[in-house]
């Protein structure tokens, strides 16, 4: 439930940086494009390695908006994070990663939802390298879906909106993580004793959020680009297994609950919707592709084409299932998969087949092998007023 009463605290926007000029640039750039009257960008270099990058942010911070902080030494990535949250006592916080980008009006959509529920402690938006906030396909680095801009995936994602937008999830995801300055001042800050220079700070952070009554929750109408692993690029792996380790020393717990957390996957609708949207609005041809179940030089062919024509045309594939009067409806052929599939009984969910189809505005068909396919299914060109093509 909305608190009316509750006043939004104004925001400071915290990016460490260390490592990536390009990245670091268009992050800034993005930000200060976006940036209301009632955020500050505050950028904290963290004695970067990089002459460069250290010279354009003194050069920059001239003549934008933003605050420059600079460490005498490098402290490492949770002890910079904490002194920007103790710059400002009164206001909330947005932890942003500095190989990100953002768009829009992305950060008065988080700050919405983080006031919708009394005690929020953190917020996280969908990604397209997230882990379990990623989009489209859940837990895993993706690249920009159906080659749209930041500002498009954005777009789409405010535009389907969904009655709460908001599920709940055990940890935030430090890429881009707002905090409430209420819960911050409740619980503490980052454990830099534990943690050093980075990984698992938010999730210890998260999960003592929990053991104190708070919730942190995900935002399903907000979309926040992530290149990943720009700082820790030759230690990630070794620090987050390090992570891990310290993470279930101190949360005997945790573990547990990410594994409850990834087989329940509340947002898998809302990631199936916005797909689904995405595709529809996608300006190439779309071409249903129809097969049969067995793989082989099919399944190659198939596979060579649409890598061929990823950027001209979007393929979906329909092709038996296990079961009798069954079809199988794949929306992506493209070089990354989309893992989400739809089943359709022929014999009683037809119709609804079209329907779907005419949605994503499908406009030709490549029939490749009758095997075991429907009968129904070579009707379809009539229900959807298109061209078909046969391969022997």
């Amino acid at each position: 439930m909305i608190n009316i009463f509750r006043k939004k605290a104004e925001v400071d926007i915290i990016i460490p940086i260390y490592r990536g000029i390009e990245e670091s640039q268009t992050c800034i750039e993005s930000v200060l494009s976006t940036l209301p009257e009632w955020a500050q960008l505050v950028v904290i270099n963290d004695a970067s390695p990089e002459l460069e990058l250290t010279d354009w942010l003194r050069e920059k911070s001239k003549s934008a908006d933003f605050l420059l902080l600079e460490n005498e030494k490098n402290l490492g990535f949770v002890a910079t994070v904490n002194r920007g949250m103790r710059l400002n006592l009164q206001r909330d916080i947005l932890l942003l990663n500095s190989d990100t980008e953002v768009a829009n009006d992305w950060l008065s959509r988080l700050r919405e939802g983080a006031y919708k529920h009394q005690k929020t402690a953190s917020i996280t938006p969908f990604s397209n390298n997230a882990t379990i906030c990623s989009f489209p396909n859940f837990c895993e680095d993706n690249q920009l879906f159906g080659h749209l801009s930041v500002e498009q995936l954005d777009h789409c994602f405010k535009t389907c909106a969904f009655p709460e937008n908001l599920v709940e999830v055990p940890t935030a995801v430090g890429f881009c993580m707002y905090i409430r300055r209420d819960c911050l001042n409740a619980i503490g800050y980052f454990d830099e004793v534990t943690f050093g220079y980075g990984y698992g700070e938010e999730n210890d952070w998260c999960i003592r959020a929990l053991k104190a009554k708070w919730r942190n929750y995900q935002q399903l109408n907000v979309f926040v680009y992530h290149k990943g692993a720009v700082s820790f690029q030759k230690t990630q792996n070794i620090r987050k297994d390090n992570a891990l380790k310290l993470l279930n020393e101190k949360h005997p717990e945790y573990t547990d609950l990410i594994v409850k957390f990834i087989q329940k996957d509340p947002a898998l609708l809302a990631r199936f919707l916005v797909t689904l949207f995405v595709i529809s609005t996608l300006k190439i041809p779309k071409i249903l592709l129809i097969t049969h179940k067995l793989g082989g030089g099919i399944e190659h062919h198939l596979q060579d084409l649409a890598y061929f024509y990823q950027d001209k045309a979007w393929f979906l594939k329909l092709s038996p299932d296990v079961q009798a009067d069954n079809m199988v409806l794949s929306f992506g052929m493209t070089a990354q998969k989309l893992k989400i599939d739809m089943r359709f009984n022929l014999s009683k969910d037809y119709e609804a087949l079209v329907f779907l189809l005419k949605q994503l505005g499908v406009g030709h068909i490549h029939i490749h092998s009758n095997i075991q396919v429907h009968p129904k299914i070579f009707d379809l060109y009539q229900a959807l007023n298109c061209d078909y093509d046969v391969t022997i």
